[in-house]
């Protein structure tokens, strides 16, 4: 990450960089971490002295929905998509991640590990993406900033797009919308609400 003034939207390689600079503006005397959508621990190659607890929701009953303790911060970053087709892909996605066939199914994950961070963590990191579900546009970013209302107060939102190129797939030949690319990342603050 570049020393100096940060802005809203982050472009590389990896999101890495965008939560170190979250935890730089927003957390800089965070010590504890308890990453409930832990998976490879992606979000955390960057240079810190954090001490992550990380919980995987590819373990059933060790998601951070079943997480104890108390910590600075939560990240939560559950998967964006699903699947009604049975690819070997998905039928790991949908095995792994308790069946999340639909967005609908995916918004209660995110509600779910939110409010579990609330009992947890003081502050919290989440990552969600906008995405199309049967041919209409769902503002997962505005629902889940929603959801994370009733637990903490937006403090502030970074975007993140991957430098990677998309590559053509044929189901966007006849394409509706823009096919979405970035990420956002939402801030939250304990509004008092919480537990933790």
């Amino acid at each position: 990450m570049t020393e100096g003034r940060q802005r809203s939207v982050f472009v590389g390689r990896c999101s890495s960089g965008v939560v170190e600079a979250i935890f730089r503006l927003h957390f800089p005397d965070a010590r504890t971490v308890a990453d409930l959508t832990y998976g490879r621990g992606a979000f955390w190659k960057w240079p810190h002295n954090l001490e992550i607890t990380g919980f995987d929701l590819e373990r059933r009953g060790t998601d951070g929905r079943d997480g104890t303790g108390r910590y600075d911060v939560a990240v939560v970053d559950p998967p964006f998509r699903h699947s009604r087709s049975p690819t070997p892909s998905t039928i790991k996605l949908e095995d792994d991640f308790r069946g999340l066939s639909s967005q609908a199914a995916i918004t209660e994950l995110y509600e779910a590990l939110i409010a579990q961070a609330s009992t947890l963590a003081h502050g919290i990191i989440v990552k969600t993406k906008d995405t199309i579900e049967r041919g209409r546009f769902v503002d997962r970013r505005g629902s889940i900033a929603a959801l994370l209302a009733d637990y903490y107060n937006l403090v502030d939102v970074a975007v993140f797009v991957p430098s990677i190129v998309l590559s053509d797939d044929p189901k966007w030949i006849r394409q509706l919308h823009f096919r979405r690319q970035e990420s956002y990342f939402l801030v939250g603050k304990n509004n008092g609400t919480g537990h933790a």
